[in-house]
């Protein structure tokens, strides 16, 4: 759904933007008991500790107790090749020992500022109409744009 289809519904006039104003000035605050906020907590307690549990790392948990269902976990991460060995930049936070899976994807170095242009030079060095297009682009370059005052 676009924005503009979200907004199609909506009076954007100032009276129209002053009546929802009215409205949400008129709603009263939320506001829980201790008793209500300690359920909730419970309640997030619960719903989520599945998904907390380092036992659980190498098949997630869902994060909703009432179901049963697994799903893969799947963590992107950085290295360097060195062999057999990749060295990672950083903890894969699973149990030592634990087998995994690995996907390799060739990440192609970062290049430094002005590397394109060398690669460039030179590319248009044996284009016989190079040099005479350049010599027009710097005298159009000259020529004088600023309108001239008449003189008095």
């Amino acid at each position: 759904m676009s924005e503009d289809d979200f907004d199609k519904d909506w009076d954007n006039s100032p009276e129209g933007i002053a009546a929802w104003m009215k409205w949400y000035e008129s709603l009263e605050p939320l506001i829980f008991t201790p008793e209500e906020e300690a359920d909730t907590a419970a309640w997030l307690k619960k719903r989520h500790s599945a998904c907390q549990l380092p036992a659980n790392i190498g098949k997630m948990a869902p994060c909703d107790p009432s179901t049963t269902e697994e799903f893969d976990m799947t963590k992107v991460l950085h290295g360097k090749v060195h062999g057999k060995t990749i060295e990672l930049t950083e903890d894969v936070g699973v149990p030592e020992g634990q087998e995994v899976e690995v996907q390799v994807k060739i990440v192609e170095p970062a290049r430094k500022w002005g590397d394109g242009i060398l690669r460039t030079a030179g590319a248009l060095a044996d284009d016989p109409y190079w040099d005479g297009i350049m010599e027009e682009i710097h005298q159009a370059r000259k020529l004088e744009r600023r309108p001239q005052l008449e003189d008095e």
